[in-house]
């Protein structure tokens, strides 16, 4: 979540989409090793809204031919990253049902 996105008044934004897209970025560059893509997701995960990208078109791609969504395109049509995705979503779920149930 982004944190701007922790206060009461706080509305959804494309801004604070970007930064949590940049959290998934860096779990795959983490998985991966990819250290452009580790770039990417740090350009997206900056506290401030205002020096994050605005939109996923204003992602830059430091030295790349191709544009973020190519690349991102790209790495997700592998397998592994496919399998790495569907265990981080398990966790994820299993940690949602150990909270709920922990908190009733």
């Amino acid at each position: 979540m982004a944190p701007e996105q922790m206060c009461p008044d706080a509305k959804p934004s494309a801004v604070a989409d970007i930064y949590s897209f940049g959290v998934v970025l860096d779990e795959l560059a983490s998985a991966t090793g990819d250290r452009l893509l580790a770039q990417v997701a740090k350009q997206c995960v900056s506290h401030n809204p205002d020096k994050r990208p605005q939109s996923v078109a204003m992602i830059k791609l430091p030295g790349a031919r191709q544009s973020a969504m190519e690349t991102l395109t790209n790495l997700l049509s592998s397998k592994i990253l496919t399998y790495i995705l569907c265990g981080v979503c398990l966790v994820l779920a299993a940690a949602i049902v150990i909270m709920l149930n922990y908190n009733s």
